[in-house]
């Protein structure tokens, strides 16, 4: 008798737990849920810092301690690390009249365009220099991966150098070696967060139509096994990708005149969404260089009968339009992203515009919305920020308009010039304005 009512009383505790425990998890969905759907019903002005952006300065994003926090400013005479506050975390002068500024985590990379330097700063404004090899070769791009390696893209009328640095050596690590006859001409470049992985995009002009060629290089042990390292190549006929970036170490976005192109690349790359329907099948042979020269990882990837073009005439045919090569139904006006999220502005046939969001992770569609004009856009975690001078709206992937002001705490906004996010937090935007710095949460 006695053991029957122990079973029973193990029983209704049993039950109560798992109740409790059903109530629980009910409680931290409902939680999350609501921090994820903010009620953007008001804004708060956290802080409001004085400050100029005026000038030729621009500003990009920077990872000042893990979480996307801080920007940085540069012009032609030098760039400033900030954090949130606004406050500056450190600087460096130079003159360089047009600079080729990238950055991953606390790493900024700064190139002299069509020049030979370049410098390698990290989170604490410590400065190497480098110079390229070779007097006949300029810096066409630059990137750098959150642990400090740098790829750089160099070029001259005949042939062309990929370059790969780290913080540790001043001679390249890394030398692929193009020509202009054989491999096309470069156009762009990528590294991965953890410098492991590189993507090239190279374009060739046949019949009058530039065909490109994205060329993925590992340089782990998986690449090891490959030829030149290389684990991937995909071609697009009728198709620039003048743009691309490695979201994460594994996540690979490209945008074409065509649309979007979404990879993830683990190891070797698989293709999740094409607009310009790539393929992994070269019909093309590539053909050897014709020295013979076999340089450390040499890109092999090639097209016969290219027409031949000077770089500056070639990038003026494909740059000096004033808008993009479209398709049948739509021109892509611009592009942006973050680490989640991937996104076009698109102008569709009727020359309205609108906004076309994809998953990183993924490929799959997450939303389309038209909008009006706009001065800038910024994606902030799940949210599309759309700017004017004097106001701004947030929208959510569906289009639904969830805040909007051309007032902070009841004053007037002036001169905004760029929107940021206010780190990895769900309702926080940094405003740039041409005097001032604000600091926005929502509640």
């Amino acid at each position: 008798m006695e053991d029957n009512k122990t079973s029973k009383a193990l029983v209704r505790f049993v039950v109560i737990m798992l109740i409790l425990a059903l109530i629980a998890v009910g409680i931290l969905l409902f939680v999350r849920n609501r921090k994820k759907n903010v009620d953007f019903s008001s804004a708060v002005v956290d802080k409001e810092v004085e400050m100029s952006l005026a000038g030729s300065s621009k500003c990009i994003p920077y990872d000042e301690n893990g979480d996307s926090s801080g920007f940085l400013q540069y012009d032609s005479d030098g760039i400033t690390a900030y954090n949130s506050n606004g406050d500056s975390l450190w600087n460096f002068a130079y003159s360089i009249s047009n600079p080729s500024i990238s950055t991953c985590g606390k790493f900024t990379v700064v190139a002299e365009t069509n020049g030979r330097n370049f410098y390698i700063i990290d989170g604490k404004g410590n400065v190497k220099d480098y110079t390229i090899d070779g007097e006949i070769y300029t810096i066409l791009k630059a990137d750098v991966s959150a642990n400090g390696v740098a790829a750089i893209l160099t070029a001259s009328d005949i042939e062309n150098h990929i370059f790969v640095y780290t913080t540790e050596k001043t001679e390249h690590i890394v030398d692929i070696y193009t020509t202009v006859k054989n491999n096309g001409i470069p156009v762009t470049i990528a590294i991965s967060d953890d410098g492991k992985k590189l993507a090239t995009s190279y374009i060739t002009i046949k019949e009058g139509k530039a065909n490109t060629w994205l060329t993925f290089y590992n340089f782990g042990s998986v690449g090891g096994n490959k030829e030149d390292n290389i684990v991937g190549a995909f071609g697009y006929e009728d198709t620039m990708i003048p743009r691309m970036t490695f979201t994460s170490a594994d996540s690979f976005t490209a945008f074409s005149s065509k649309g979007i192109e979404l990879f993830t690349i683990p190891e070797i790359p698989k293709v999740l969404k094409t607009d310009g329907r790539a393929t992994n099948t070269p019909t093309i042979s590539p053909t050897p260089d014709p020295e013979g020269v076999n340089k450390n990882l040499e890109h092999t990837t090639a097209v016969t009968e290219t027409k031949e073009y000077q770089l500056e005439d070639t990038y003026n045919e494909i740059y000096g339009a004033d808008k993009a090569s479209s398709d049948e139904t739509k021109t892509i006006k611009d592009t942006f992203y973050n680490d989640i999220y991937s996104c076009l502005i698109v102008v569709e046939k009727d020359n309205k515009l609108s906004v076309e969001i994809y998953s990183n992770e993924t490929g799959k569609f997450q939303g389309k919305f038209e909008l009006e004009e706009y001065k800038g856009i910024s994606l902030v975690n799940d949210k599309v920020v759309v700017y004017r001078d004097d106001s701004f709206k947030v929208y959510n992937f569906k289009g639904k308009l969830e805040f909007e002001t051309d007032k902070l705490n009841d004053k007037e906004i002036e001169g905004l010039e760029y929107v940021f996010s206010n780190g990895k937090k769900e309702n926080g935007l940094l405003l740039l304005c041409v005097n001032k710095l604000i600091k926005v949460s929502f509640e």
